[in-house]
């Protein structure tokens, strides 16, 4: 399955991000890199994810147009 994950670079998301590629899925995750902790925090955590099924797209969900520019041509089973 391809599957969405917003927030995917924080705590929980980057957790759930790791276990759905461990599973075996696809990951399109969606991070904003929120300066709730620092950046290089979420990505140390991220930065050993297989290129081949994780993508990372950084933008801001509460952004429609950019969103949905982001989405364009990606199908994902679940979110």
């Amino acid at each position: 399955m391809h599957i969405l994950v917003t927030g995917g670079a924080g705590f929980i998301g980057g957790h759930l991000c790791r276990r759905l590629l461990a599973d075996g899925h696809r990951v399109t995750a969606i991070d904003n890199f929120d300066p709730f902790y620092p950046r290089a925090i979420k990505e140390e955590g991220i930065e050993d994810f297989p290129a081949h099924s994780f993508t990372l797209i950084e933008t801001d969900i509460c952004n429609t147009d950019t969103l949905l520019q982001a989405l364009h041509g990606r199908s994902v089973d679940a979110i």
